[in-house]
């Protein structure tokens, strides 16, 4: 009698191995609660491992159940209180499995964020490091830069001056004032009419001498100035032996078609007169009166 009462006590109670209906709301109509509880049925929550236990258990409890309903009172109550003990050890053994894989999670957790944190201070450290060697490279390259525009512009400075210089140099040319450069030699026209020596002391007084003749340049560059000049060749009782005041026979020659003529003559001197052929030296007396072209030689 008293087994029969306590295994009834004990099926009255709830049966928990069934699905969970949820009865929040109790005045709820009975077609709403089978609509909660069909919402819920077919909702799958996501699962822990101990979930997973329990629901093994309870698939084994309820089958041992089934078993026991069949069996004597007395096997009932002992397989009841078996399967409670067995219930109650697999759910503490489940909450301890959970909490292990939770702790180990943990530990895996604060390991990855010890690292990172290292990583993150190592990097931290090589990128300041970095920033450093950049910034006294960046300085050192700025002072060199620096040095090079300096140097640069002292050169720059140096060779406009000296440009300046030698255009002045070119302008003027390495001769005294109012004498022309050309080639090698510096000239000077008379200012005034002279016979051939008085021409010639002129222009020795000036640290020059008549000029000569030497090459088909020069000969066009003295027709250049426009005149009837005394060039510095002449002859002593010979129309064939001439020579310039450097006493040197004059082998370029450049006489007028039928000149020199004049053999009368003790002493002949060369006027250079104006024709458009460049051949154009004419036999003179020495003592006539013309313009004169002086010539300086340049030491290069």
């Amino acid at each position: 009698m008293g087994d029969s009462s306590m295994i009834e006590e004990l099926y009255s109670k709830p049966d928990l191995t069934k699905k969970v209906r949820f009865h929040a709301k109790a005045q709820k109509t009975t077609e709403e609660d089978d609509t909660h509880a069909t919402i819920y049925d077919n909702y799958v929550a996501e699962r822990t491992t101990g979930d997973m236990v329990q629901d093994v258990v309870q698939d084994v409890v309820q089958e041992q159940q089934q078993t026991a309903a069949s069996a004597p009172s007395g096997v009932n109550l002992k397989v009841a209180a078996v399967l409670l003990s067995l219930l109650f050890i697999v759910s503490v053994t489940a909450v301890v499995v959970t909490v292990t894989i939770s702790l180990h999670n943990g530990s895996q957790n604060e390991e990855f964020l010890r690292r990172l944190g290292h990583m993150t201070e190592n990097l931290s450290q090589q990128l300041m490091t970095n920033n450093r060697n950049l910034s006294k490279k960046f300085d050192l390259l700025t002072a060199v830069v620096d040095a090079v525009a300096s140097t640069l512009n002292a050169t720059s400075h140096n060779i406009s001056r000296r440009m300046d210089g030698l255009a002045e140099a070119i302008g003027k040319g390495p001769c005294p004032a109012d004498w022309t450069w050309f080639i090698t030699s510096c000239y000077l026209k008379s200012t005034s009419q002279k016979n051939w020596e008085d021409g010639r002391k002129f222009c020795q007084e000036r640290g020059g001498d008549l000029v000569v003749v030497s090459n088909r340049l020069e000969q066009l560059f003295i027709m250049s100035f426009d005149l009837n000049v005394w060039i510095g060749v002449r002859s002593e009782g010979s129309l064939t032996d001439w020579k310039g005041v450097n006493n040197a026979s004059v082998e370029t020659t450049f006489w007028r078609k039928g000149e020199p003529n004049n053999s009368e003559r003790a002493v002949n001197c060369v006027e250079v007169v104006q024709t458009p052929s460049v051949d154009n030296w004419n036999d003179e007396a020495c003592g006539s009166v013309k313009d004169f072209i002086c010539e300086q030689r340049v030491a290069l």
